[in-house]
């Protein structure tokens, strides 16, 4: 009996192996007839036909591959989208604190012209005092600062009104 179930199982596994062989080549056949394997693989229509000359294993088979390939689909769908925004709100930030930098920029431009204001206002009375004492008269609103000429040059004192020479002194005389 152990014989007889051996030849009987041998007999199957033949008739598989034959089957498969026979399925197989029908598959190939197809697949040629539909352009190659590249063309099946990227046509649906051509893959549904194709897949009618598969046995339920290898369907089950292709079937999970395509789920898998779908589920990577909708991951890196929902993976692009988080990129996105990501992405927007990245830009939005930026522009904000763009925005955000350019009033402190205008803020501190504003406050150089006034610091610049107030010192040349400050620079001019002291300038101003120095030259009333040496009797020079300036004019600020001139690039040459109203002294005529390229560089500025202060003038000499005036002379002072005739005083009486200083008598010449004499040596001093020894003392006894």
């Amino acid at each position: 009996q152990v014989s007889v179930i051996a030849a009987a199982a041998s007999i199957d596994v033949q008739a598989q192996i034959r089957d498969d062989f026979a399925q197989g080549e029908k598959l190939r056949e197809k697949i040629e007839s539909l352009g190659g394997f590249g063309e099946v693989a990227s046509d649906p229509t051509k893959m549904t036909v194709a897949r009618e000359f598969l046995k339920a294993s290898d369907e089950l088979l292709l079937s999970s591959v395509e789920n898998v390939r779908d589920a990577v689909k909708a991951e890196a769908e929902k993976n692009r989208a988080a990129m996105e925004a990501m992405e927007r709100r990245a830009s939005e930030r930026m522009d904000a604190l763009r925005a955000q930098s350019e009033a402190q920029a205008k803020v501190l431009q504003d406050q150089v012209a006034q610091l610049t204001s107030m010192m040349a206002a400050v620079l001019g009375q002291r300038t101003g005092a120095v030259a009333e004492t040496a009797g020079v008269t300036l004019d600020f609103g001139r690039e040459d600062g109203g002294l005529g000429g390229g560089v500025p040059t202060a003038s000499s004192p005036p002379e002072p009104e005739s005083s009486p020479p200083e008598p010449e002194s004499s040596p001093p005389e020894p003392e006894s």
